[in-house]
């Protein structure tokens, strides 16, 4: 059966007659009576009887109409002959065999559970349920442009998953992409104790350079040059690598000065080194008495021969002078310190060691 044409339809339509006689070959007339309620043509034609239940019945289609004037109608519509007609003859809209046929023709094409009413352009066609969890897609080379399937990757619009659209904690790690190349823009600090193993890093007990320090088994590690500001206390074997500097605080141990049979007294700018300390090649020690200036700063002669590498100065004397002392500057044979939190003018103790 042919696809089925659009028709116009209208309830409560008023009865008219026709204002003047028609031929069996006329395609017009006019009405006399209320059209308010007839169908609008602006949709599609109606069926409209003329002289019901009489010989002359006859049914014409109505493509065209304007109030009560039809300027176009296709006469001897529905199975009935075209006829004459007299004026007066009551007429009004009418539904005819195949609008009840048309509608009949597409509910019965239908007859499973899950059929689809469908077209192939020209006829009604059914189209069966499809297979479980398959969708209905668009297939032009379908007779009726349908088909059931399964939705490939392809066919998914771009843009159309969203993380909204993932269902949370369903991503799992066999689900990355083993060539992501994710950058670490992408990830988040992590803060969290034991999520880096040590074999993931460069982290190594040895000296190497650029590398994170890790402590051995005993707990060490190997290093070469140590920069630190040192608080605290300082114990064990101190070697010499670079100037050691001073602590500001904290009690250095474990460190011997000798003890010299003759003190030197500095003036306010000068002391000498001791004749007796004990020296060795590149290394100078001794306990010296120095006199601060208005400063609190102070000098000695160190002894090493050339410019020391490292001094390293102590207090001999905290219960005569409070304080400590810190190295401004060095030659080949002077050291100038200064009392730190020593009042000016004090005779100080000055406990030394230097390194060439």
């Amino acid at each position: 059966m042919a696809l089925p044409t659009r028709r116009s339809y209208s309830g409560a339509a008023d009865a008219c007659t026709l204002s003047g006689t028609i031929s069996a070959g006329d395609t017009s007339c006019a009405l006399t009576g209320t059209t308010t309620n007839w169908p609008s043509t602006g949709t599609g034609p109606f069926f409209m009887v003329i002289d019901p239940g009489l010989a002359t019945e006859e049914k014409v289609s109505v493509t065209t109409r304007s109030g009560g004037t039809i300027s176009v109608m296709t006469r001897g519509a529905d199975g009935t002959t075209a006829a004459s007609h007299s004026l007066g003859a009551t007429c009004f809209p009418v539904g005819a065999a195949v609008d009840f046929d048309e509608a009949n023709a597409a509910l019965s094409k239908m007859t499973t559970k899950g059929d689809l009413l469908v077209t192939t352009g020209s006829a009604y066609a059914r189209l069966g349920v499809g297979t479980n969890d398959y969708a209905l897609l668009a297939d032009s080379s379908a007779a009726n442009g349908l088909t059931w399937g399964q939705i490939t990757a392809t066919s998914i619009a771009t843009g159309a998953v969203t993380s909204a659209k993932i269902l949370d904690d369903t991503i799992v790690n066999a689900d990355i992409n083993s060539a992501a190349g994710i950058v670490d823009t992408k990830l988040a600090t992590i803060s969290t104790a034991s999520k880096v193993s040590n074999s993931a890093t460069t982290a190594t007990s040895a000296n190497t350079a650029s590398a994170i320090v890790a402590r051995d088994a005993s707990g060490n590690f190997t290093a070469g040059t140590i920069t630190a500001a040192l608080t605290g206390t300082a114990s064990g074997n101190l070697v010499s690598g670079g100037a050691l500097g001073t602590p500001s605080s904290g009690t250095l141990t474990n460190c011997t000065f000798p003890t010299l049979n003759q003190s030197t007294t500095g003036n306010s700018a000068t002391a000498t080194t001791a004749t007796n300390a004990t020296n060795l090649v590149g290394l100078s020690k001794g306990s010296l008495l120095v006199t601060l200036n208005a400063a609190s700063q102070g000098t000695f002669n160190h002894g090493v021969g050339s410019t020391p590498s490292t001094i390293l100065l102590t207090n001999g004397d905290l219960g005569a002078a409070t304080g400590h002392f810190a190295v401004i500057s060095t030659s080949s044979s002077q050291v100038n310190f200064e009392g730190i939190g020593t009042a000016p003018g004090a005779t100080v103790r000055v406990n030394f060691i230097a390194f060439a």
